[in-house]
């Protein structure tokens, strides 16, 4: 059936991503340029909630605008956590695949909505160990003790608390390794590839030198 965009509603308490990827929307939105015919969004009949195609949506939006009507495919659910499973479910096995920051936020979220640990590893195609590996490698808490899903570049936070800045920051971080961001940086310094004219990269990198060599002498010091 046809719904117009406008209609469709994103609600990220059942989404299983922890944000929306504008580089797959890109990607998406040049197929559908080239002609090319993009798998119906998944919606829940009587709340037209997406269960599945978020980024297909934004793809059509930017093509067609708000008023533009696109085909989807209603499902009926007899409740939110049988709702929320199908979208995990549809999610985890096509598509851009759900990274561990995204599965360790489907678990919490899961729980919240009382489905057992063992319906939620069906859904992500996990074992249940490789589930306890993830809440104990890539967890933490909050000032207040609520739990924070950690990104592989802050791994060695897991179980530790965070204040409002280290939370803040966790969400910007691309999800690399440390070690990856210091090699970048110091590729581009040592090959000289540092984009001069960017008025805007010399006073950041000043920061940065300033941050790394009172962080350094800090370390030193304890």
């Amino acid at each position: 059936m046809k719904r117009k965009l406008s209609d469709l509603v994103i609600d990220m308490t059942i989404y299983p991503r922890m944000s929306i990827d504008k580089n797959n929307i890109d990607v998406l939105f040049e197929a559908l340029r080239a002609g090319a015919k993009l798998p119906a969004i998944v919606v829940d009949k009587q709340s037209l909630r997406i269960i599945d195609g978020v980024h297909r949506f934004k793809a059509y939006q930017r093509q067609l605008g708000a008023g533009g009507e696109i085909d989807v495919q209603t499902q009926s659910y007899d409740s939110e956590r049988s709702m929320f499973l199908d979208a995990v479910c549809r999610n985890a096995s096509h598509g851009k695949g759900l990274q561990n920051f995204d599965r360790v936020r489907v678990i919490n979220l899961g729980e919240q909505l009382g489905i057992e640990r063992e319906q939620l590893a069906d859904a992500l195609h996990l074992t249940l160990d490789r589930m306890g590996e993830l809440m104990t490698n890539r967890m933490a808490n909050d000032a207040a003790g609520a739990p924070v899903q950690i990104k592989r570049t802050i791994a060695h936070m897991a179980g530790k608390p965070l204040n409002p800045a280290q939370v803040a920051a966790n969400k910007k971080l691309s999800g690399m390794q440390q070690i990856f961001y210091v090699n970048q940086v110091a590729a581009l310094v040592e090959n000289d590839l540092i984009d001069a004219e960017d008025e805007a990269l010399l006073p950041a990198l000043q920061r940065l030198s300033d941050l790394l060599k009172d962080y350094l002498a800090n370390v030193k010091a304890a």
